[in-house]
């Protein structure tokens, strides 16, 4: 014996046909009232049916579709429409299985969010919907190999970010977006515009090949995703040591050119001027010979040599001390009260260029306090040239 329970439910599923054979005339098919079993052609919105698709039809199946609709028992207060695809002659369409199953899946979890209720139309939408923002596209990628799909996020991965952005969009990249194939040319992108790109590369490179076996470097490792990030954190450490030191090329200024202040005539000198950028600087190289640590100071004249000692994130050099800290190309910068080190790339020449730019180019005048009383070198100034910086301005002595 039927319930009233029944009697509601069959209402509900005979109003909610009725009504979507009302709103789609021309593309609703009944099929079967008892039980109820319908169809309903899934038509690009831009498009009625007989013309030819245009701007997004890329994003649709060659052929049209239809929507199947049949309603189980206890729809809509229990369960959801059972849904299926076949083409405009009632045979299955040329999707894919996993393009299918894909759309499929996205009408039933449409469907399930507003179980209680009818749904059919807000399906019909959600399938129209699918096609519209390449959902078909999409599921079709799935049909690729691991290998192609990483080769794909490899071309697309400018960045870290880029990485982020694809596999958000397609999750179908989100099972490769760690492997090295993505990596390997990310950390080639991103140390290209960092500081000594040729010895870091190829220490990464050559630790890529004591870690793995040969038969293993075809596989999915995760070995240069982790490279990137180390060396993300290694770019900004401070603390250097003796060997490093001593693998590294600096070109050094004096803050300030006394030597340029005294060569100008006496009613000339009311503005020191700065080191920076004269000339072409010192080379500095620090060298060990097992016994002791010395720095050497190359320059036409004079030269000099020094010893030194590293204390954490501080240089040692003839009592003078010299604090250490990372630009953001990654490179070593070490300072003090009278001179200031870059470290510069050995390859391929010194690769000077815009080492100094961003000091120098904000240079301005600094009028010397009243209060100071004493300057450097023999003759007083009232100005000096110094970088537009609150803390350099406040720090390096008169």
């Amino acid at each position: 014996m039927t319930t009233s329970t029944d009697n509601e439910l069959a209402a509900a599923q005979q109003d909610e046909y009725e009504s979507i054979a009302a709103i789609f005339p021309d593309e609703f098919t009944l099929h079967s009232q008892d039980p109820i079993n319908y169809s309903i052609l899934l038509v690009p919105p831009s498009a009625s049916d007989g013309e030819v698709f245009t701007a997004r039809s890329h994003l649709w199946p060659r052929e049209r579709l239809r929507l199947k609709v049949n309603y189980p028992p206890t729809y809509p207060d229990d369960t959801v429409p059972n849904f299926g695809i076949t083409n405009c002659k009632g045979e299955e369409s040329v999707l894919h299985d996993f393009q299918l199953l894909a759309l499929l899946n996205h009408l039933s979890s449409t469907a399930e969010a507003e179980i209680g209720m009818p749904s059919v139309l807000s399906c019909y939408y959600a399938a129209i919907d699918f096609f519209e923002t390449g959902g078909l596209v999409q599921a079709g990628l799935a049909l690729l190999s691991d290998d192609c799909l990483s080769n794909i996020l490899a071309y697309l991965a400018t960045s870290k970010e880029a990485i982020d952005a694809v596999s958000e969009a397609l999750p179908i990249f989100a099972s490769v977006a760690k492997t090295d194939t993505v990596w390997k040319e990310l950390c080639r992108i991103r140390w290209r515009e960092k500081w000594g790109f040729e010895k870091r590369w190829q220490r990464a490179v050559n630790d890529f090949m004591d870690q793995y076996e040969p038969q293993s470097r075809t596989t999915s490792q995760y070995f240069w995703h982790d490279r990137y990030q180390f060396e993300e954190r290694d770019g900004t450490r401070t603390s250097t040591s003796v060997e490093e030191l001593c693998s590294m090329t600096f070109q050094c200024y004096q803050w300030f050119d006394t030597t340029g202040l005294l060569r100008q005539s006496d009613h000339m000198r009311d503005v020191m001027p700065t080191g920076l950028g004269k000339d072409c600087g010192s080379i500095v190289r620090f060298l060990n010979n097992g016994l002791f640590s010395y720095v050497i100071k190359e320059r036409e004249c004079p030269s000099g040599a020094y010893t030194f000692s590293v204390d954490g994130e501080a240089i040692s050099m003839n009592g003078l001390r010299l604090r250490t800290h990372r630009l953001p190309s990654w490179g070593w910068e070490m300072t003090s009260d009278l001179m200031v080190m870059r470290s510069i790339n050995d390859e391929g020449g010194n690769n000077l260029g815009g080492l100094w730019d961003d000091l120098i180019s904000c240079m301005t005048l600094q009028q010397r306090p009243d209060w100071i009383t004493t300057t450097l070198g023999l003759y007083p100034y009232n100005y000096r040239e110094i970088p537009e910086d609150a803390d350099l301005m406040s720090l390096l002595p008169w």
